[in-house]
């Protein structure tokens, strides 16, 4: 997969895999918190995809358009996100 830039990571760490990855934190990004046209944005592409027939929580729509606003690329293990993200052309790691 080619280099898209800097990285996201939305996944959910439990205790022993944080402590693990904690070296690895310096590797990404901390992006700054949605703001409100990062909300509306969101909510476009969670109409958009539900015309489509496709359904997503609200809250893995908010973290790809972060991304997608952001022009970062995504890593994430939730396939609802990685879909979301091909969706709405989001590059995936």
């Amino acid at each position: 997969m080619a280099w898209a830039g800097p990285l996201v990571d939305t996944s959910v760490l439990i205790p022993q895999e944080f402590a693990l990855a904690r070296a690895d934190l310096d590797n990404f990004d901390q992006l700054p918190p949605p703001d409100y046209q990062t909300h509306i944005r969101a909510a476009e592409f969670h109409v958009q995809l539900r015309r489509q027939g496709i359904t997503v929580p609200t809250v893995d729509t908010l973290i790809v358009t972060i991304a997608k606003v952001a022009g970062r690329s995504l890593l994430t293990r939730a396939h609802r996100q990685q879909d979301l993200a091909q969706a709405i052309q989001v590059p995936l790691l």
